[in-house]
């Protein structure tokens, strides 16, 4: 019989193990505060803090604003996005679903 060396099995044990990482949030909603909610004056204050928003970025979106980041430095700025009393936002808070493409789970 002749033998047959198992080169598989070494690959196996030297190889390091697959990590997979979660991407950061594109998709954010800031939140209006009760009677802040002005869809111009949004888009200035928030242009101001993060930076040029490319069109179609910016939606109208039930009680708040939707806002795509375009780079991973607008995505840290709006998860850090200070929200004192006197702003027009109550919160920004990644959305829980625009995310996340279809079928992806991330554990």
């Amino acid at each position: 019989m002749n033998y047959i060396p198992n080169v598989l099995e070494s690959y196996l044990e030297s190889s390091v193990p697959e990590v997979r990482y979660i991407p950061p949030p594109r998709w954010f909603v800031a939140y209006y505060r009760n009677g802040r909610g002005n869809f111009i004056h949004a888009s200035r204050y928030l242009s101001k803090e993060i930076g040029t928003i490319p069109e179609g970025n910016l939606k109208k979106y039930g009680k708040g604003v939707l806002v795509r980041a375009k780079d991973i430095t607008q995505t840290r700025m709006l998860q850090h996005l200070p929200c004192p009393s006197d702003s027009m936002f109550e919160t920004v808070k990644a959305h829980p679903t625009f995310n996340y493409s279809k079928g992806s789970m991330c554990l």
